[in-house]
């Protein structure tokens, strides 16, 4: 993925919401505030701003906002305003429909993807640091 203002963006999200390791919601959530997820969902998302499915959260619902992010689970659709990234560890059971969508080597998704942008849909090795106890990418 190359270096652009989509890509500074996500290293700088600051996340207003948070929903921690171990708690887990059973309905919809609807928020404003970009909003971080590490626990687990059992509802559909909307949130305007970005939303980003941590490793090792778990969503059973739809999740849309302006940005998306999944590296954990999702069972349901994912749908995004402007740019879906699916990083490496990503497991979707759904759909993934954005104006542009990433998508990591060794990411799952198990519905449709729909880039419906100029740039489509555009696939890419992970190089961040892997998180505390999760293998980092393979160098080739």
């Amino acid at each position: 993925m190359a270096n652009k203002p989509d890509d500074r963006r996500f290293a700088d999200v600051e996340f207003d919401s948070y929903i921690s390791d171990g708690a887990e919601v059973h309905g919809s959530y609807r928020g404003k505030a970009n909003l971080l997820i590490a626990g687990v969902i059992q509802g559909d998302l909307e949130v305007d701003g970005t939303v980003m499915v941590a490793t090792p959260a778990a969503v059973n619902g739809d999740v849309s906002g302006i940005n998306v992010i999944v590296s954990g689970r999702v069972e349901g659709d994912v749908r995004a305003r402007k740019v879906a990234e699916v990083r490496r560890k990503a497991v979707i059971k759904g759909s993934v429909v954005a104006r542009e969508v990433f998508i990591a080597v060794g990411a799952q998704v198990g519905g449709d993807i729909i880039a419906h942008g100029k740039r489509g849909v555009t696939s890419f090795r992970e190089r961040r640091p892997a998180p505390a106890g999760e293998p980092g990418p393979k160098q080739p």
